[in-house]
């Protein structure tokens, strides 16, 4: 997922000790490159640099889906667990619109597509680490991807401000008569960003709410990482609005009460297994 690196290491450590060590090793790899395509375009001096490293993770893409590179960790996960390679295309995909200027006060649709792109399609590719495979789960994955991506846009305002983006959408800036905002002059409209942020966080919420009513319809068993990643989110984003930190940025950390809750809503995923018809899927 893009933009993970407010998240501290426990908060996405944590949930992964309960999957089996064949797909804990997959999750990591996954991870692994997205974090590199992360690093492609956010710790890059150069926009041309930027492009460059995305172009080789293309070609690293072309490469393991056609005559294949066993050498890559990559192609181990990819003829394990048969990810699709439109998914790692499409996370590359949204990466290229930060490149590109596209995240600079996008429509709330360009903003959409983005989150499908750059966290939806990582829970896509996960499901398969899971062994999941049904369209309410997937469609499952969508949604708790756009919501995990959004509470870390809010964490995020001020640092990607910082590296000349700005991912609220442009019509509800337009409608806080805030249209002229730009990186640099964050502050200069603070009472309006804030308001655009609380209206984030309530579709935040919605697709939370969205994710929670799907995960009934799927083997919760099968999900518990990704149920788990939830109540994390969840709980952070409840603590940002509470406190209306939009424009200061916290890491999110479990504290000790945080990590015995994870454990015990582990064991209620767990058992007894909560699915609404398919129990092997």
């Amino acid at each position: 997922m893009k933009k993970d690196n407010g998240v501290s290491a426990s908060s996405f450590h944590l949930p992964l000790r309960f999957l089996l060590p064949v797909q804990r090793r997959a999750m990591h790899i996954l991870y692994d490159f997205c974090r590199e395509a992360d690093d492609a375009v956010d710790n890059i001096a150069s926009k041309d640099d930027a492009v460059l490293r995305l172009i080789g993770l293309r070609q690293r893409i072309h490469v393991l889906y056609s005559s294949g590179n066993v050498a890559d960790p990559l192609h181990d996960i990819i003829e394990s667990f048969a990810l699709k390679r439109e998914y790692f295309e499409s996370i590359l995909d949204g990466m290229e619109m930060d490149v590109k200027g596209q995240m600079l006060k996008p429509d709330l649709l360009t903003l959409q597509l983005y989150c499908y792109r750059v966290a939806g399609c990582v829970g896509l590719l996960s499901l398969a680490i899971f062994g999941v495979k049904d369209i309410a789960a997937e469609m499952f994955a969508v949604a708790l991807g756009h919501a995990l991506q959004l509470t870390n846009i809010l964490r995020d305002v001020q640092e990607d401000a910082a590296r000349g983006r700005l991912y609220l959408p442009l019509e509800w800036l337009q409608g806080e008569g805030a249209a002229g905002l730009m990186p640099d002059t964050l502050k200069d409209y603070a009472k309006a960003v804030e308001a655009v942020c609380k209206r984030l966080a309530v579709l935040a919420q919605e697709y939370f709410a969205e994710a929670e009513r799907l995960s009934h319809q799927c083997n919760q068993r099968r999900l518990l990482p990704a149920l788990l990643m939830r109540d994390v989110y969840f709980a952070y984003l409840q603590r940002m609005c509470a406190h209306e930190y939009f424009l200061q940025r916290r890491m999110m950390r479990l504290g000790f009460w945080q990590k015995i809750t994870i454990t015990i809503n582990a064991m209620r995923y767990s058992w007894p297994l909560r699915s609404a018809g398919n129990t092997t899927s």
